[in-house]
Parts: C-alpha cells; sequence; structure tokens
C-alpha cells in the first residue's frame, strides 16, 4: 500500500515469508527502500497509521503479533498480544489499535485489552469507521461470510444489513473526501464474492441503501475510494476483482457510479490503491496480483500536458520527444532479452527439477459459494502459476456447468442419473477442465440437487513441471440452496407446515446438528432462543428455524424440506445416541401454495420441448426455398424466428423440468411418510405419468398429493 500523503508515496508489501519491504518509483525505475527480515509467520495485514502523526508509519500483522515501521525501514514498535486467533485485518489510529481475526474483533487501548465481539460467522473485512454512533466513536464495520455487514459498538453489535452474497471487502466510502465528519453518519463501500459492488448510507439509527453496482464476471476482491483522479472533487471508486479486471467508476452528478476505465491483467487481483507514487504531480493506481505481481497505472497527466504542446508547435520534434522514442526502443529491446532469459530459466528449471516436488501450486486461493441469483454453486480457484487442468470428483450427483472463462474446455463422462439412482446413492459426478491458454485462475460453475451430503474435491494440475496436483476439497449439505435471509426479505409465510423436535438435547446440540443440514449457520449467542430464516434459491419457498435447549420448530411450505431435516437430525441424534420426539402438523394449504409456484414452471418446460420438437420440419422447409411466411400460422412463425433462442433454452431446460417434477415426487412421498402411509408404487406412477402431461393442471398435481382422485 502506499506510504505517504502530499508528497511521492512509496508502495509498503508483506509476503508470506513475513517480510516487510518499501519500494520507491524513481525515473521510472523500481528500487527498494528497505526490507525487513523473514519471520515464522506471513504477513496478513499492512496498514498505515491513522492518525495525523502516523501517516508515513507502517504497521504490519503476522500470526498475533504486530510491528511498526518507519519509512526508513527502521522497527520502532512490537507488540505480541495474547489474542486467540491470527490477526487478518488491522487499524492504528493513536494509541488505539483494532485487530479482526476469523471471528473476532478486538479494540486495544493503550496495550490493554478494552472491547472484544465475536461474530456468530466468519469475518471476511473489516474497516473502522468514524461517526456511526452519536458519541463520536470509532466503530468497526465486519463484512461476514453469512452475507451480513455488523457495525459494532464495544462487545455488541450496534446494528446489521444484509447484502446478495458473502461479502469479500469493506472501505469507508469517505476516506479520501474533504467532507467533514458527523457525528452519527457514515459511508461504506462494499464487495461481495458475486461480484456486486454496493453503498451503504449507517447512521444512528438505520442503515440506508445507496447506489450499487450488478455482477461484472467476478467477485470483488478489493476495493478502493481514497483517489480523484477525474478531478471533479468526488472520490473515485477502484474495483479490483479475482478474475483478473481492474475498474474505475465516477459518480456523475446524481452520484451514480460511471464506469471509467477498465483493464484486465489475466491474474488475480489481490489489493488495490493509489496515490502519488510514479510521479508527484499525478495519482497512480497500485494494483497487486496474487501471483505477487505489482502494477501500476498512471494517470499521464504530464503526457497529456506534453502533447498538447507538441500541437501547438506544428508537429515539431522536439528533443523530449526523440527521447522517448529512444527510450521505448530501449525498453522493447530490454523486454525482449527478459523474454529469452524466461524461456532459457524455464528450460533450466524443468530439467533440474525432474523427479522433485514443487510447492508452485501449494498456495491456492480457492472459495466456494453458493449463487443466489443462478441457484448454482460457483468453485474458483486461483494460483499463482498458469494451470493446465483441474479434475473435479463428487461423491454426490452434480452437474458441472461450461467454463465461462475464454480458452478452458470441460470434459465430463456420462455418469448414472435419474432420480431412482440419486435415492440410491450410487450417483457420482467428475469433469475435467482443460486450459488451451494460459491462466491461473479457473472458475467452474455446478448445479446440486437437495438431499443429499457429499464432498467434491478439485485436483489443480499445474501447467509447469513437475506434474504434482494440489488437492482442494468442499463439502456440500443436504440443503444446500437454502441461504440466509433477513424477516424482510423472507416475505408472508403462506399455509406453512411444522415440524417439531424435542429431546434432551441442549441449543448448541441442536445447532451442530443443523450446521450439518444447512449452509451459514451462524454460531449460536448464549442463551435464550435462536430465531433464522433461510429461503431455497431454486423454489422460492423459505425455511424458518426456531430452536433452543430440549427443543426446535421448523416451518416451510415445502414439506420436501422438513422431511429433509426430520430424516438428517434424527440420523445424527441417533448415531450420537440422543433420543428424540418428533412431531409434525401437515398443512393442505401448503401444498396448494407450493403448486401454485411451480406447476407453472413446469407447463413452461413441456411447452418449450413441444416447440423445440417442430423446429427440425420447419427450418427443413425452410431451407427448401419455399416462401414459408406465407402460409404458416402466427404461431409457427414465431417458432421458426426464434429457434436459436429456444435451441439455447433447451440446454437446460430438461434438467430444470426434472428438478420441478422431483419436488413433487418429493413431497408425495413425505406426504404419505409423514401420516405413515405406505407409498404407493401405482400413485406414485399416476403422478409421474401427469406431471409430463400437458393437459394436467395444479388442482390435479394436489389432489394426487392428497390422494383425492
Amino acid at each position: 500500500m502506499p506510504v505517504g500523503k502530499k508528497r511521492q508515496q512509496k508502495v509498503a508489501l508483506g509476503d508470506a515469508n513475513g517480510v516487510v519491504q518499501c519500494m520507491a518509483v524513481k525515473k521510472g525505475q523500481t528500487e527498494a527502500v528497505f526490507k525487513t527480515l523473514p519471520t515464522r509467520q506471513p504477513v496478513s495485514a499492512v496498514v498505515l497509521g491513522a492518525s495525523t502523526g502516523q501517516a508515513d508509519r507502517i504497521f504490519s500483522a503476522s500470526g498475533q503479533t504486530i510491528r511498526g515501521h518507519s519509512k526508513t525501514g527502521k522497527e520502532f514498535f512490537k507488540f505480541v498480544t495474547n489474542l486467540a486467533e491470527d490477526i487478518k485485518h488491522l487499524h492504528i489510529e493513536g494509541t488505539e489499535i483494532w485487530t479482526t481475526g476469523r471471528t473476532t474483533c478486538n479494540l486495544l487501548r493503550n496495550y490493554k485489552d478494552c472491547d472484544s465481539y465475536v461474530s456468530p460467522s466468519p469475518i471476511s473485512a473489516s474497516v473502522v469507521v468514524p461517526g456511526v454512533s452519536a458519541e463520536k466513536d470509532r466503530n468497526p464495520v465486519l463484512g461476514c461470510e453469512d452475507r451480513r455487514l455488523r457495525v459494532v459498538k464495544g462487545s455488541e453489535v450496534y446494528f446489521e444489513a444484509s447484502v446478495d452474497g458473502p461479502v469479500s471487502t469493506v472501505v469507508d466510502a469517505r476516506a479520501g473526501s474533504n467532507v467533514p465528519v458527523i457525528a452519527g453518519q457514515a459511508e461504506v463501500i462494499y464487495g461481495t464474492e458475486t461480484g456486486t459492488v454496493g453503498l451503504l448510507k449507517l447512521d444512528s439509527e438505520s442503515v440506508r441503501r445507496g447506489w450499487t453496482i450488478g455482477k461484472r464476471g467476478g467477485g470483488v476482491a478489493s476495493i478502493d475510494a481514497s483517489l480523484d483522479l477525474s478531478k471533479d472533487g468526488v472520490p473515485d471508486v477502484i474495483v479490483g476483482r479475482d478474475n483478473g479486471s481492474v475498474e474505475i467508476y465516477a459518480l456523475d452528478q446524481d452520484h451514480q457510479p460511471v464506469l471509467s476505465f477498465q483493464r484486465s491483467l489475466g491474474d488475480a487481483v489481490g489489493t488495490v490503491g493509489g496515490g502519488y507514487v510514479c510521479s508527484p504531480s499525478a495519482e497512480d493506481v497500485i494494483v497487486q496480483t496474487l501471483s505477487g505481481k505489482v502494477v501500476a497505472f498512471t494517470s499521464n497527466s504530464l503526457a497529456a500536458a506534453g502533447a498538447g504542446a507538441a500541437a501547438q508547435s506544428a508537429g515539431a520534434d522536439s528533443a523530449a520527444s526523440k527521447q522517448a522514442r529512444q527510450r521505448e526502443k530501449a525498453l522493447k529491446a530490454e523486454v525482449e532479452a527478459l523474454k529469452r532469459k524466461v524461456a532459457d530459466e524455464r528450460q533450466r528449471y524443468s530439467r533440474v527439477s525432474q523427479g522433485f516436488v514443487s510447492s508452485k501450486m501449494q498456495n491456492i486461493l480457492s472459495k466456494f459459494y453458493l449463487d443466489t441469483e443462478d441457484s448454482c454453486y460457483v468453485l474458483k480457484l486461483d494460483g499463482p502459476a498458469p494451470i493446465e487442468a483441474v479434475s473435479l470428483q463428487s461423491t454426490l450427483p452434480v452437474d458441472f456447468l461450461p467454463s465461462e472463462i475464454s480458452g478452458v474446455i470441460l470434459t465430463s463422462p456420462e455418469a448414472l442419473a435419474g432420480w431412482k439412482a440419486r435415492v440410491q446413492g450410487s450417483v457420482r459426478g467428475s469433469a475435467t477442465y482443460r486450459c488451451q491458454e494460459s491462466t491461473n485462475r479457473i472458475e467452474v460453475r455446478m448445479r446440486i440437487s437437495e438431499g443429499h451430503a457429499g464432498q467434491i474435491s478439485a485436483y489443480v494440475i499445474p501447467a509447469l513441471p513437475p506434474k504434482a496436483c494440489s488437492t482442494i476439497s468442499v463439502r456440500v449439505r443436504p440443503l444446500c440452496l437454502h441461504s440466509r435471509v433477513s424477516a424482510t426479505e423472507a416475505g408472508e409465510a403462506g399455509p406453512v407446515s411444522d415440524l417439531a423436535i424435542s429431546g434432551e438435547f441442549s441449543a448448541s446440540e441442536i445447532h451442530r446438528w443443523l450446521g450439518a443440514c444447512l449452509p451459514e449457520m451462524t454460531r449460536p449467542l448464549e442463551g435464550g432462543e435462536e430465531h433464522v430464516l433461510f429461503r431455497n434459491c431454486r423454489f422460492g419457498t423459505n425455511l424458518e428455524v426456531q430452536y433452543r435447549d430440549q427443543k426446535a420448530v421448523f416451518r416451510s411450505l415445502n414439506i420436501g424440506t422438513l422431511g429433509l431435516l426430520r430424516e438428517n437430525i434424527a440420523n445424527q441424534a441417533t448415531s450420537q445416541g440422543t433420543r428424540v420426539n418428533i412431531s409434525f402438523n401437515l398443512n393442505e394449504g401448503s401444498i396448494t401454495k407450493v403448486t401454485q409456484m411451480i406447476h407453472p414452471k413446469i407447463q413452461e418446460q413441456l411447452e418449450l420441448a413441444a416447440k423445440l420438437a417442430l423446429v427440425p420440419g420447419l427450418q427443413e422447409l425452410k431451407m427448401q426455398g419455399e416462401d414459408v411466411q406465407a402460409f404458416l400460422s402466427p404461431e409457427y412463425r414465431d417458432i421458426l424466428d426464434n429457434a436459436e433462442a429456444l435451441t439455447n433454452d433447451e440446454r437446460t431446460g430438461p434438467k430444470r423440468l426434472q428438478e420441478f417434477q422431483d419436488l413433487f415426487k418429493g413431497m408425495y412421498m413425505d406426504w404419505h411418510r409423514f401420516n405413515g402411509h405406505a407409498v404407493s408404487r401405482d400413485g406414485f406412477s399416476f403422478l409421474e405419468s401427469s406431471l409430463a402431461s400437458h393437459s394436467t393442471t395444479g388442482e390435479d398435481v394436489v389432489n394426487i398429493i392428497l390422494d383425492r382422485v
């Protein structure tokens, strides 16, 4: 990150060896200012002091130790904390130190513990902002993996706000503005794993949403809002994404972000920042990537001024322009020489490294999360070296989707399919993504159906020899399509069915059982009753969970969800030797409500299949040279005109149809099992045939499930 404020700045970096180094740029070349000795632990945070007298002081965190370095590299400060977790984020202002670990946020004042907060969900981002509370205090804003932003005051949550994905970064929106601090007001900009960037306005009583930037192809890795590159008096927003994209947004008159610059680096962005680094007269954007590269983007203000002067001189070839061309020629020759040197070193490394295990691909950054908008899971893999292929193996049925990254080809063998095979648990998924172009990043999207727990393993094979792959394993829960939502997002409950479980278990035990069934289960509070809400992103049904010591209650429109909870919790309680009592209250209205929501989608998919069956014949008529538009009906003309769009929908249409049909089949089985009835094979077959018929209405489906026919 840049060091210094009003004069030409330097760049401070920390690495995995525990080394903090500072670099300066002079005459277009980088030179080291200082470099510390390596420590036993990697540097997890590098920040500047927030107070006026600390603007040129560099503070770093390694493990549980905080060190301070002057601009010349002298270590003037070392503090070994007594924290239980390694420090991930750091903020120092005077004698106050805020540290954030995996789940804890602590305030140290005068080297003594002052406040401590334990988050119910892992913390992935943190920033300390002034002016949220009315007392003009400093308040940490924590971005958590359960799609929440939590504002902390002391040892408690002041308030929280929900966003559309796991939070990956959060910054103070007023860090680079000249707006004076007002008690009770603050603004933060957040980024999520799904790629959304948004502004939240905080005051002493509420949270208000500002502008939002939607998905742009990659998760947000870092944000900086301290530079005014457009020189309009309002700081611009610099966004770095894990797909290698760097974006700069300027705010228009309505304070809405407008994209003004975009560049792809081909490598996952680690952090972005900026300042007067390359020149004392123009601000630069500094980008650090996962593979260790540091790239500077300059606004070229001096170059623009020089171009204007050259235009005024009627194209005169000045001495400065000659020197620029000579320097450009020398740089090109130097680049070609470096390319030849790199090629020679690669060949030498290939010969020397035979028989040795490479550690190149050991530091792979992996992210696995649910994209609620597309109702599919995303596995992102970023390596420090080029990747040749990624082979995936799953212990549960998975539909691997083609990669959206250019030059990555998916090959997947035929696996067992069908609802019966999945019930037996015999289906396994496998796929291989091969990279035809040099890339350090692969993004795997997969569609997973609920019902079974399992594990997905990814074997990453490097492009450079020796071929020593690294393994990444992620866990999939039975109710994997459910994500946490707030009460306002959940809406009305509707005619839900209830499932109650009681027994000699504690709140922590039932929480652990639920954590094995549902994702994004946060840490339970001490004492009292927990109340959380989930939503199935594929079907839109909600799940309400309330639990405490010796009792848990679940409410949902989808009785299939309740059936999965009953089965999994009963299995875990039995394996633990805990006796539980299960009771339920089924509501026929919930069957009707779900049918009203889902059955029209089945009819749409059946109509799509019928249209697709007509496309080959209609296209053959058109190829014969006849004027088909003259005698075809409007319906057939519409099918012929939209044949390409219908063909694209066919790729996912049958799979969606099967998912919707499986939902009703599961509801049929759970309805009879809850009521203690044997599942009729004839009734099940009749339901299957009815769901595949155009003439079946939603009322017919409800009557079949409830055995009214």
